[in-house]
């Protein structure tokens, strides 16, 4: 960010504070400006102006609601549907036969779900789809569990984040 671009996005945090009835000083003011200097000025500008004309806000943002604005976060929630959606995408498109190409599309987490549901042709056989919602169901919660024992168990990796 350049020089008159921190200024410009001072004067940007100065009267969106002040739009929200809340006054800033020089220290904090250069701080959040700090924060949000890796992001392109574009973005910022854009994500003040539309977190202004959210009528769901009722604050002064500060530069983590800008930043998770512009570096939107997957959840567990969010991944945990998208693995269960690829094991039944993976079933029509690859078939019992192609376990490989089914295991690279559904991906690691994927399959550990596959896995415990007693494996890749014993689900394909077994899928009908008046079970569809349940078995995602099913699926999605079981995929949620084992990102949660993957953060915090070292004995158990699926190449998913660290544990902490």
């Amino acid at each position: 960010m350049t020089e008159l671009q921190r200024k410009e996005l001072g004067m940007i945090i100065l009267a969106t504070s002040k739009y929200y009835g809340r006054e800033l000083d020089k220290a904090v003011l250069k701080m959040m400006i700090d924060d949000l200097e890796p992001f392109e000025f574009e973005q910022v500008k854009k994500a003040y102006e539309d977190y202004r004309k959210n009528p769901k806000n009722r604050h002064a943002p500060l530069p983590s609601d800008i930043i998770d604005s512009i570096t939107p976060v997957i959840t567990e929630d969010e991944e945990a549907r998208e693995v269960a959606a690829r094991i039944f995408a993976a079933v029509s498109r690859y078939g019992w036969n192609n376990y490989n190409e089914a295991r690279a599309f559904i991906g690691e987490l994927g399959w550990e779900v596959v896995k415990l549901q007693g494996g890749w042709e014993n689900l394909c056989y077994s899928l009908h789809t008046d079970q569809k919602p349940i078995l995602q169901a099913q699926f999605r919660d079981l995929a949620k569990t084992l990102m949660r024992k993957s953060k915090f168990r070292n004995d158990f990796a699926l190449g998913l984040p660290e544990p902490k």
